[in-house]
């Protein structure tokens, strides 16, 4: 007995749509050549860098303690810069008293050929 096909299998209508073609631009990257690391800058510790709140010191300003040398140096310093001025003094006072020697010298020459004349 041949079989009867009870359902039967409608197609379906196949609309086709417009399909709207889209073109993905690429983003253009400018290229800033090779990237350097930047230089970190270096920092240079000092004697007195303490990072301890500074004692009150009445009559001392707070930026005398922020010098960059210590009192040693200071001292060693002051104490060269004493030592070539006073040289610098004696020197010029003994220049000032050979020319004055010197002075003194001529005039008496001048004053005894004057007298035998």
């Amino acid at each position: 007995m041949p079989k009867k096909l009870t359902a039967v299998k409608k197609r379906k209508s196949v609309v086709k749509k417009a399909v709207k073609k889209t073109v993905a631009k690429k983003k253009v990257v400018k290229k800033k050549g090779v990237a350097k690391p930047k230089k970190q800058k270096k920092v240079v510790m000092h004697a007195n860098d303490v990072h301890e709140p500074l004692p009150a010191i009445p009559h001392v300003c707070r930026g005398c303690h922020a010098l960059p040398a210590g009192s040693v140096e200071l001292v060693s310093l002051l104490l060269v810069l004493v030592f070539a001025l006073s040289a610098v003094l004696i020197t010029s006072v003994y220049a000032l008293n050979q020319q004055g020697a010197q002075m003194d010298n001529l005039e008496t020459q001048i004053a005894h050929v004057q007298v035998k004349t």
